[in-house]
């Protein structure tokens, strides 16, 4: 995302859809983006954007990220919101206890969110948690420009997605391999502020033929919705022997 910012001369808009095949497990070292323009109109702008770890060269992401005008050169675009999801009816970030979400337990994901995020999980759901960016140990502030913002939530959109599809039959199964293999991620605000606390709701529709499927949604505390996300992935389990 940050990528296709950098070089996008409609970076001053918003991005609005992302799309990503993770082709090659990746390692932590040095990782460099090719960005190619595929179309750049008055009120969209789609670039395809190649991950490749170096030295080597060795293709670790294939992605397309898309740019949306906040405002049309003509004018005619309104910004009416006819519908979105609404957010549910919980207890403010204020009223939660620091914590980990419930389906994120048994993961990398319980001490990775911490490294970058705040989390408040909602009592009494496993699939609900209040998130807020706070940059690590470090204390890394997120900029004022929107990429940044929107490539926090394309973070949290890959945040060990898949172990909410495990949590259900997880006194039944145990993991024997978990990865991505595709996600999305759909920004519906023009301006989301990641460092601001944001409902963050997961939910499984499908996991079977060693594959899941998990969604997810974000909404501001005002109960604005900023975010859908996507993700797809190999999920291989074995059934653990009853105790009974």
């Amino acid at each position: 995302i940050v990528a296709a910012g950098a070089v996008s001369p409609s970076a001053q808009g918003s991005v609005h859809a992302v799309h990503v095949h993770f082709v090659n497990a990746a390692r932590m070292v040095r990782t460099r983006y090719e960005v190619l323009p595929l179309r750049e109109g008055r009120s969209f702008a789609l670039y395809a954007v190649r991950g490749e770890e170096l030295p080597n060269r060795r293709l670790i992401v294939s992605a397309t990220v898309s740019f949306h005008a906040v405002a049309p050169p003509d004018g005619l675009w309104t910004g009416v919101r006819l519908h979105a999801p609404p957010m549910p009816a919980v207890p403010p970030p204020e009223a939660c206890a620091p914590g980990a979400m419930k389906a994120w337990e048994d993961s990398k994901a319980e001490g990775l969110a911490h490294v970058c995020w705040q989390t408040r999980p909602v009592a009494g759901s496993p699939y609900l948690c209040w998130v807020r960016w706070h940059g690590g140990s470090a204390e890394q502030p997120l900029g004022g420009a929107h990429v940044e913002h929107a490539a926090a939530l394309g973070f949290l959109s890959d945040l060990q997605f898949l172990w909410a599809a495990l949590w259900p039959h997880a006194a039944t199964h145990k993991v024997q391999m978990i990865t991505s293999l595709d996600h999305g991620l759909y920004l519906h605000a023009e301006r989301p502020c990641a460092s601001d606390w944001m409902l963050f709701k997961l939910d499984s529709p499908f996991a079977a033929a060693e594959r899941a499927l998990v969604r997810g949604h974000v909404w501001a505390a005002d109960g604005r919705a900023l975010a859908s996300m996507v993700q797809e992935g190999v999920l291989r389990v074995r059934r653990v022997a009853s105790k009974l």
